[in-house]
């Protein structure tokens, strides 16, 4: 497969955030250099690449915060069009081979080490709060708010797998679709991340007062005395000090993470188990052919020469003004933008045809002298009467069906699809042609 080379601008923003980076490395150590105490110098030396990126971007635009385009979705804003976002660095991705130099982004390292293979880190976008406006701000029509939507913010993803191994006959899900604990799952699980958040952050200040409090005995700017009876102790203090800072630093960024995951939950997707899954796919689909109807018909308006009949489509002068201006060669909503809306289009048919079916099915539940199966809650449940099963038995469900054990309910559980669905009938066959499943 040949390799996409990157546009013009992509090389000239990665050489100026490289650059960038390499004044924020400076900037760094110059900190750590001149820090009076052993604390700001702790502080200093726990600032990342990215941290500094951020301050000096707030401090060349005036802005007081920056947020990713999702971040700031999620806070109830979204990004003006037209706006130009800053560059930070992303999440380390591994790379195939070493076709250009890896800037330090203080986030990890290039490792060589398995072939070929390394980390590199791709540029991030971030936007400031001078360059958003609340959700509720109304578009100039309702039209193009939703070609917005559905062509411009990426689409979002079901990590479900939808494809079906066996017709589905005899085996169904009650309550799939009417799930009552559905909401008091979801608001359960937020609440636990928010649980080891508070938790992980309340670590995090009690390892800072312990760094702090190793060395307030020790005097501002006290050099270690070599060869003196207090050399030994001094630097056992400085290596407590330092272990317990960083052990606070990782354990803030940990309860970012859990904080982050916490606010997230319920924005994925759309859950299978979702009580109005099929109608939250079907508004989306009309949602997506709609915005490609639209596509369309702009296109073949400008390829006519038509343009002043684009404002009938509902599409703004911005967004007119934008189509016509020529992007490298082509002019119009690009193909590529009708291929993935319509690839996401199918998608979303084939899973609404798949749930139906399952919605559709006749229910069945089984029950033998050893285990039975039933299903609640979205979720296809294997209960054995009489405790753990063998090893053997484990095997059948964890490795070859992928079902995974529950310790609340002490039940073999997996989420309902056409191939668990699949899965299970072939699972209940192994597990009877057992010997023994104890």
């Amino acid at each position: 497969m040949k390799k996409k080379t990157p546009s013009a601008a992509t090389v000239a923003a990665k050489k100026e955030l490289i650059e960038l980076s390499a004044q924020a490395k400076m900037i760094r150590e110059n900190m750590v250099a001149q820090a009076e105490t052993n604390e700001e110098a702790l502080a200093a030396a726990s600032l990342s690449i990215n941290d500094i990126l951020i301050e000096l971007h707030k401090k060349a635009s005036g802005a007081k915060e920056f947020k990713t385009f999702q971040d700031w979705k999620a806070a109830g804003f979204n990004v003006r069009k037209g706006e130009k976002a800053f560059r930070i660095w992303g999440k380390p991705l591994t790379a195939k081979s070493a076709g250009e130099p890896v800037a330090e982004a203080d986030t990890g390292s290039a490792d060589a080490s398995e072939g070929n293979k390394f980390e590199f880190f791709p540029m991030a976008c971030v936007f400031s709060d001078q360059q958003v406006e609340p959700t509720d701000h109304k578009p100039e029509s309702e039209t193009e708010s939703e070609v917005q939507t559905a062509i411009e913010q990426p689409q979002e993803q079901t990590p479900e797998s939808e494809q079906e191994a066996e017709p589905v006959a005899e085996l169904a899900a009650p309550g799939v679709f009417t799930n009552p604990a559905y909401a008091e799952r979801q608001q359960s699980r937020a609440e636990r991340y928010s649980a080891r958040a508070a938790k992980a952050a309340t670590a995090s200040d009690a390892a800072y007062k312990r760094s702090h409090d190793l060395v307030s005995g020790i005097p501002m700017g006290q050099p270690i005395l070599v060869g003196h009876h207090s050399e030994a102790r001094h630097r056992r203090t400085l290596d407590k000090s330092w272990n317990a800072m960083g052990k606070s630093v990782q354990l803030s960024k940990h309860a970012e993470e859990l904080a982050s995951r916490a606010a997230s939950v319920g924005t994925a997707g759309i859950a299978s188990d979702d009580p109005e899954a099929l109608q939250k796919l079907k508004e989306k689909l009309a949602s997506l052919q709609k915005s490609q109807d639209l596509m369309k018909k702009a296109n073949a308006l400008i390829r006519q020469g038509k343009t002043e009949q684009l404002p009938g489509l509902g599409l703004s002068k911005a967004n007119i003004d934008a189509l016509l201006t020529p992007q490298y060669g082509r002019v119009g909503f690009a193909s590529y933008q009708l291929t993935n809306n319509n690839a996401e289009i199918n998608r979303l048919k084939k899973r609404i045809e798949s749930l139906t079916r399952i919605h559709a099915s006749e229910p069945m539940q089984y029950e033998s002298e050893a285990f039975d199966l039933n299903v609640a809650e979205g979720r296809l449940r294997f209960k054995f009467h009489n405790g753990k099963p063998s090893e053997e038995a484990r095997k059948i469900l964890g490795k070859r069906y992928a079902f995974k054990f529950s310790r609340t309910s002490e039940e073999w559980v997996r989420k309902v699809t056409p191939n668990a669905i699949a899965d299970t009938r072939r699972a209940i066959k192994d597990l009877n042609a057992l010997g023994s499943i104890y």
